[in-house]
């Protein structure tokens, strides 16, 4: 599947449904795994693929057996991992931005090695998870991989738990 979209399409958006504990954070993580660059503590990209712990497991698969895609695909890419699952058991609206925020301070952690790689942190972070990914841009030139996990979080919580209260 992922080979035909990527030749099928230069930019493209995969979304995926299925009911609650179907393996979607599986999944993300395995997508994750396979498509984000290994970097050093630096922020620099290990270059010799053949030495990181991802190869060792992607190398026993299916997906390796085309050499010309898993080279042209595997490790290539800066990736935004944004899980939502924070925001399950919300209250009322000023938990809900906390959380939020809690969201995004988790996924610029994963790249803390941009602190030493360049003065980028001077600029306003007004724009959260765009600003990332134009960094991430900038550094890797190349483009990136966002992928969102429990996305409908929030919703479920309200649709079905109804424990959110807006006027708080």
């Amino acid at each position: 599947m992922l080979q035909e979209e990527k030749d099928s399409k230069s930019e493209y958006v995969v979304f995926t449904t299925a009911p609650h504990n179907f393996g979607k954070t599986l999944n993300i993580q395995m997508l994750k795994h396979y498509f984000e660059i290994d970097v050093d503590e630096n922020g620099n990209e290990i270059l010799e693929k053949t030495k990181t712990s991802n190869y060792d497991v992607f190398r026993k698969l299916n997906i390796y057996k085309n050499k010309s895609f898993f080279n042209q695909t595997f490790g290539q890419y800066p990736i935004i991992y944004l899980n939502y699952e924070k925001l399950t058991n919300i209250k009322n609206y000023q938990t809900m931005l906390e959380q939020i925020r809690l969201v995004f301070l988790d996924t610029f952690k994963q790249h803390s090695y941009l602190l030493r790689v360049e003065d980028i942190w001077t600029e306003v972070l007004h724009n959260g998870i765009l600003f990332l990914s134009e960094v991430l841009y900038r550094h890797f030139k190349r483009k990136v991989i966002v992928l969102i996990d429990e996305y409908d979080a929030f919703v479920n919580n309200i649709i079905f738990k109804n424990t959110i209260s807006l006027k708080d």
